[in-house]
C-alpha cells in the first residue's frame, strides 16, 4: 500500500496541472474571440421552408387558365371612334370662301375648286390641303367639309350659283358642227362669256377620274346639262377626255388646261374615247 501512494500522488498532481493549463488556455482564447464582431446571416422564410411539390393537375389547370383554351376570358374591346357627324348637321362655314365646283372620286384624284374671296384668288384643293387656316376634310358633289378650329364646317355652292344653274348658259350663237360630227366652229364671245362664270360652268358637268390597269386614263364626263356649253360642243355623257392638243390628261388638275385652252387658243383639239373608240373633237374659235 505504501508502495502505490507516491504513484497516486503523482497522477493527482499531473491531472491538476493539466486541468489548470487547459482552463488557462480556454480563458485566453475566449477573451480574444469575444472581442471579434459577430455577423449573423439573415435567413429568408422562403429558404427555410422546404420546397413544395406541385401536382401535375395543378400545372394542367394553370396552363388551361393562362391559354384560355375554353375562351372564357373576354378580350378587351378596342375603343371605337364616334361616327362622323352627318353632313346635314354640320353648320355652314363663315370663312370668306366660295365653292366653285368639285370633282369626286378616289381621294388621290378628288379635288375642289375654291375661291378665296378675301385674297381674290382661286385654286384646286385636295383632301388635306389648307385654305384660310382650315383643312379640307371631305369632298362631295357640290359641297366640301372643312375642319376649322377643332370643328367641322360645311362649304357649299352659293345660292346665286344654283339660280344661275336654272337660268341656263350665257346667250350666244350655237356652235356650228360640220357633217363629220368632229369639227366645230365656236363663237369666241360665247366661250369668253361661259368662262367668266366659273361657278355656273362647273355645275354644267360632272367629272370623275378613269383608271385602266391601275393607272390614270383620263376624265369621264357625266350629267352634262342639256343646254350647257359642253353639250353644244358635241360632248356626251360617258365621253372620256384623254388629251388636250395631244397632251395626255392624267389627273384632275389638267382640267384647268382645258379652260385655259378654250380661253386663249384659236384652235383646240380634244382626244376622247367614246363607246370605247378613240376619236378627236376639233374646235376653232371665231
Amino acid at each position: 500500500m505504501k508502495k502505490f501512494a507516491p504513484i497516486a500522488l503523482n497522477l493527482l498532481v499531473i491531472t491538476l496541472v493539466a486541468y489548470l493549463a487547459a482552463d488557462a488556455f480556454y480563458q485566453v482564447a475566449e477573451s480574444k474571440v469575444g472581442a471579434m464582431p459577430v455577423v449573423l446571416a439573415e435567413v429568408s422564410p422562403q429558404a427555410s421552408q422546404a420546397p413544395q411539390k406541385t401536382s401535375p393537375y395543378s400545372e394542367y389547370k394553370r396552363s388551361v387558365v393562362q391559354r384560355d383554351l375554353f375562351h372564357t376570358i373576354k378580350p378587351k374591346e378596342p375603343a371605337v371612334a364616334p361616327p362622323p357627324k352627318p353632313v346635314e348637321d354640320i353648320d355652314l362655314t363663315s370663312l370668306k370662301l366660295s365653292l366653285l365646283g368639285t370633282i369626286t372620286g378616289p381621294e388621290k384624284y378628288a379635288c375642289a375648286f375654291i375661291e378665296d374671296t378675301k385674297a381674290r384668288s382661286s385654286d384646286l384643293y385636295r383632301i388635306g390641303d389648307d385654305v384660310q387656316g382650315a383643312q379640307l376634310r371631305q369632298i362631295m358633289r357640290g359641297k366640301v367639309v372643312l375642319h376649322v378650329n377643332g370643328r367641322d364646317e360645311l362649304l357649299v355652292m352659293d345660292d346665286d350659283e344654283k339660280k344661275a344653274r336654272r337660268r341656263g348658259p350665257s346667250s350666244g350663237p350655237a356652235p356650228v358642227q360640220d357633217s363629220s360630227g368632229r369639227d366645230f366652229k365656236v363663237g369666241k364671245e360665247q366661250i369668253n362669256n361661259a368662262l367668266q362664270n366659273i361657278n355656273q360652268l362647273m355645275t354644267q358637268i360632272n367629272v370623275r377620274p378613269v383608271f385602266e390597269d391601275g393607272k390614270p386614263a383620263g376624265l369621264m364626263l357625266r350629267r352634262i346639262k342639256p343646254n350647257s356649253i359642253f353639250k353644244e360642243m358635241g360632248l356626251e355623257d360617258g365621253d372620256v377626255i384623254q388629251g388636250i392638243n395631244d397632251r395626255e390628261i392624267q389627273d384632275t388638275e389638267d382640267i384647268l388646261s382645258l379652260y385655259q385652252s378654250l380661253k386663249n387658243a384659236e384652235e383646240v383639239s380634244l382626244q376622247i374615247k367614246r363607246g370605247g373608240t378613240p376619236t378627236s373633237l376639233n374646235y376653232s374659235f371665231e
